[in-house]
């Protein structure tokens, strides 16, 4: 602390009997949190500006998705803002797991299809299977998981399906999702 920083002894002297911080500037008692973007976006203040807000992410729920998936922050911008509560809800990853048991499901009644990867989907059945019963947990999973499975599940554009990204990807999606989770779970509380 410097000596501009410093209250003065007698300020001190004081104040002897009473609370020390009440003395400090608030710059020496709240530090700043670095933050990985630019600045926290407003949320619009009226109620017809939210709903709008609402529904541009529903709208681009794709895009804002791929934006979530590859570590955007969540926070830079009101439609992000709604869409990432959106996926931490409870509500949707409940759905995100209904819907990769369903994958697994259809990969087994349906052997050959003409729209899941039904091999690359029953090669990685026993992942799927962990990550919908983790989203079913209680446990909060971060935004980034929860967009890259609902890409993954809900995109006709995702690895899981003949007309999407090559199988590979797949092999990727399911181990970087694993993995996150697997360490949220690893770390203390």
């Amino acid at each position: 602390m410097s000596a501009v920083d410093r209250p003065p002894r007698e300020a001190v002297a004081a104040t002897a009997g009473s609370a020390p911080w009440l003395l400090l500037p608030a710059r020496l008692i709240i530090r700043p949190m670095p933050s990985s973007s630019d600045g926290i976006a407003r949320l619009p203040r009226s109620v017809i500006a939210r709903q709008l807000a609402r529904m541009r992410a529903a709208l681009r729920h794709g895009k804002l998705d791929a934006a979530l998936a590859v570590g955007q922050d969540p926070w830079s911008a009101a439609d992000l803002m709604v869409r990432a509560s959106a996926l931490s809800s409870f509500a949707m990853q409940t759905r995100l797991a209904a819907s990769l048991e369903q994958l697994v499901d259809a990969a087994e009644l349906l052997p050959v299809s003409r729209y899941i990867r039904t091999r690359t989907v029953l090669t990685h059945r026993e992942s799927l299977l962990a990550l919908a019963s983790r989203l079913r947990e209680l446990a909060p999973v971060e935004v980034a998981v929860a967009a890259r499975l609902s890409k993954l599940v809900w995109d006709q554009a995702s690895p899981a399906y003949q007309a999407g990204d090559p199988g590979p990807l797949f092999a990727e999606v399911i181990a970087r999702s694993v993995h996150v989770l697997r360490d949220e779970r690893s770390e203390p509380r």
